[in-house]
């Protein structure tokens, strides 16, 4: 079996930065066993919150090229 990430997605929440993710299993044969499965996890490791920066800064890219974001935690 396979887990696939079908969805990831950043936010501000009161405890920190809050990674929610769906995915969904697939079988050796390609076949979907299971469908918007869920998690979460609070990034709280330096290479974590980076990647979340680096990905929010990309987004803000392509609303204001000269644009940053900084994530409330």
């Amino acid at each position: 079996m396979k887990r696939i990430i079908t969805s990831i997605s950043a936010m501000a929440a009161p405890e920190g930065t809050r990674v929610a993710y769906t995915y969904s299993e697939v079988d050796v044969d390609g076949q979907i066993l299971s469908r918007h499965n869920t998690g979460a996890f609070l990034a709280v490791q330096t290479g974590e919150l980076a990647a979340v920066q680096t990905l929010m800064d990309a987004a803000a890219q392509r609303l204001e090229p000269e644009a940053e974001v900084t994530p409330d935690a």
